[in-house]
């Protein structure tokens, strides 16, 4: 996120096959060491980047739960069901206008005669046993409200982690068991330890704390927790990084999808969240192409089953331009509403309400930043509940981060969960 990156020393790893032995240095919070890490994926794996098209990359079969299994040769292999990746239109910025209070009555009254009809439908399909109880029937043919995961009451919470390199640790965060809960790793980064741009090849960045064993433990004992790889972030140490326009995009989303996989594995991933935040003038199109089929190949042969976007105030046009060609394959909006410098729950209202014209409103999730800017304390909560009072769908909410959360027992974690589960038990 808006964030400086920083890490603290790294123990020594063995190099992969091929790599030069690490030249170790000494390093300090604030700097990043140029010692391999376990599950990283180096330049030496792929080839040095370069303009020119190397061989395909050697088959490999892809595995998931329920899917049939598919060997990869090359970028004309992800595709499915075509032969070229669709061409994405000129980026231009879209129209649209600030909501007003006149807009904001219109959605209510839109809104209410929507939930009296969902209810009715629902109440009608019921068995008579069931409405008689005043429950939600999951059989029989009954009509459920519309929204996702509804096995899990249909919320769901993001949580950054790891971004700050402080030993924060997954077992340290309260999980609701009924919560859709989604760690968000911060961060894995095409660029090299000094921030020069991999063409694409991703290393993970995050606290060592956070490894493929505790990754899998934490989803053994939780089994509504997905883990997520955060793309990119603000910063690496004091190098601020940018959106790395490729001179050859089909070269960059295969590497991209080759190192992206090699962490899937290694991590046990479900999905990917971007979050590039500096973009170079005229690169709208070439992020909204690259991150848009990258999504859609990674999602198409099974390799995630998630895809979010953290969009924030001087970054939207480029997310909006991704969406408008994508927004199919994007399951949730983390907006970092934080950055919109809103102090109070009426200012909150109205951004929200803004930002759901520009992305698809039950996708966009409120958001919150511990110990940092925008609305802060149980103000936020406020803003939930004028949002809830205003009719808006809240099916989820996302904070950055556990590694500040830490200092306070993780208050907000907690409190946010309980108020999702409130919400989507006051109906029954």
């Amino acid at each position: 996120m808006c964030r400086e990156f920083l890490n603290t020393e790294r123990a020594d790893r063995e190099t992969l096959p091929g790599q030069q032995p690490p030249v170790d240095q000494p390093t300090a919070r604030g700097q990043i060491s140029n010692r391999p890490r376990e599950g990283s994926i180096r330049r030496s794996a792929l080839g040095e980047p370069s303009d020119v098209r190397p061989n395909p990359p050697q088959a490999r079969t892809v595995v998931r739960s329920g899917q049939p299994s598919r060997n990869v040769q090359n970028l004309e292999d992800l595709v499915v069901g075509e032969s070229q990746p669709k061409a994405v239109e000129r980026s231009r910025k879209p129209a649209y206008r600030k909501m007003t209070e006149a807009d904001l009555e219109k959605i209510v009254q839109e809104r209410v005669a929507k939930e009296l009809e969902k209810e009715t439908l629902v109440k009608e399909t019921r068995p008579a046993d069931v409405r008689a109880r005043g429950v939600e029937a999951k059989e029989d043919g009954a009509v459920l409200p519309e929204g996702r995961n509804r096995e899990l009451n249909g919320k769901v919470m993001m949580e950054y982690i790891g971004a700050t390199g402080a030993a924060v640790k997954f077992d340290s965060v309260p999980i609701k068991q009924d919560i859709d809960f989604h760690f968000i790793l911060s961060f894995a980064i095409d660029a090299d330890p000094s921030g020069t741009p991999q063409n694409g090849i991703f290393s993970p960045y995050w606290a060592t704390t956070l490894t493929p064993a505790a990754v899998a433990a934490t989803k053994t004992r939780y089994p509504n927790v997905k883990a997520l790889a955060s793309l990119s972030g603000w910063s690496l140490g004091k190098k601020v990084l940018s959106w790395y326009d490729p001179p050859d995009h089909n070269l960059w989303i295969t590497n991209a999808f080759s190192s992206l996989q090699s962490l899937v594995d290694t991590y046990n991933l479900d999905g990917i969240d971007i979050d590039y935040e500096r973009f170079p003038k005229h690169s709208n199109e070439s992020f909204a192409y690259c991150i848009g089929e990258l999504i859609t190949y990674l999602k198409n042969q099974s390799v995630i089953s998630v895809a979010t976007i953290a969009p924030f105030y001087s970054t939207v046009f480029p997310y909006i331009e991704l969406y408008k060609g994508y927004g199919n394959v994007i399951d949730y909006v983390n907006y970092q509403f934080y950055t919109d410098k809103i102090k109070t729950p009426k200012a909150y209202l109205k951004v929200f309400g803004n930002r759901t014209q520009q992305f698809d409103k039950d996708k966009v999730l409120p958001s919150y930043e511990v110990k940092g800017r925008g609305i802060q304390g149980d103000a936020f909560f406020d803003a939930l509940r004028l949002l809830e009072d205003y009719k808006f769908d809240i099916n989820g909410a996302m904070i950055f981060s556990a590694d500040a959360s830490a200092e306070n027992g993780y208050y907000y974690e907690t409190k946010t969960q309980d108020f999702l589960l409130n919400i989507s038990t006051a109906g029954r």
